[in-house]
Parts: C-alpha cells; structure tokens; sequence
C-alpha cells in the first residue's frame, strides 16, 4: 500500500523540472522586534515579504489516532546565533509563538499559495543540531476525522 512519503515522491518526479520550490517558515512572538524569516535552502530567498535566511529544517506531519493532539515536529538545523537567542529567550513565555509556512516559486514575488499555514508553537527546545518545536495546527486539534476503517459493506455504491 503506498504511503504519504511515496505520494510525496511522485509528486515531486512528476513536478516540472524548470521550477524551485522554496518552502519558508514566519516566527512571530510579542516580544519579537520583527519576524524570524528562515528557508529551507542553501542560500537566502528574498520576498516581497522580506528576506529568509538560509537553513534546513524537517517536518513530521501531525498523527491523527484518536487520543492525539494533532501536533506536528520541526527540527530546524543552522539557525543563526541571535535568532536562536530571540527564539530560546521566548520558551519560558506564556504567549506562544505563532509559525507561518509558505512555499514560493519565484523570488522578488508572493508566495505560491493562496493562503499560508498558521501553526502555533506548543513546545520548543534545544539540541546541539540546532532547535526542535512541536507545534499544532488550531483547526485540526477539533476536526474529526473518520477514524474507522472502510470496506465495502461500509461504502454504500461500491462493486466487488
């Protein structure tokens, strides 16, 4: 049975050749003078919304079992010193630190989607690879999702 991580895959061998996906993460915390701006690149990526600075980072997409939150990880590697410290000083915060994620396909432009993906932070430490946060998406803590398994006597329409 394919997975996620297979559709991804293809997804990605089927995406035309000529075009750079540039995925990017938005910080912002009260105590912020202005946002973190990071991308997941080599070099930095500069936006009508500003300039991103270069790292790595991954990301676990959100479990979906009953009983579960609903949180995703990012682990973020690379991450310059004083944005590090701005993001460190804000663990012991009560207000939590909202993250936004868009993609973009071309620089000096918008972002490529129609509406960015607003996460807050749930939870953020410190490794010595660089920072790990846990973070929840507000609509999917509340959504329901199906949580059965469907065959065909539970399909109704459906041929053997």
């Amino acid at each position: 049975m394919p997975t996620l991580t297979d559709a991804i895959k293809e997804a990605y061998e089927f995406a035309p050749q000529d075009i750079t996906y540039w995925d990017t993460l938005e910080f912002n915390h009260l105590s912020f003078s202005e946002t973190i701006k990071i991308v997941n690149s080599h070099k930095e990526l500069v936006t009508l919304q500003g300039t991103f600075i270069p790292v790595f980072f991954e990301s676990a997409l959100p479990e979906t079992n009953s009983g579960v939150r609903g949180e995703m990880t990012i682990r973020i590697k690379g991450v310059p010193l004083a944005e590090r410290k701005s993001i460190r000083e804000i663990t012991s915060s009560r207000h939590k630190m909202t993250i936004c994620y868009r993609q973009y396909i071309a620089e000096n432009a918008n972002p490529d989607s129609e509406y960015p993906i607003l996460l807050q932070a749930v939870a953020v430490s410190e490794n010595d690879t660089g920072i790990e946060i846990k973070a929840s998406l507000s609509g999917l803590i509340s959504a329901k999702f199906p949580r059965r398994l469907m065959n065909v006597q539970d399909l109704p329409g459906t041929m053997i």
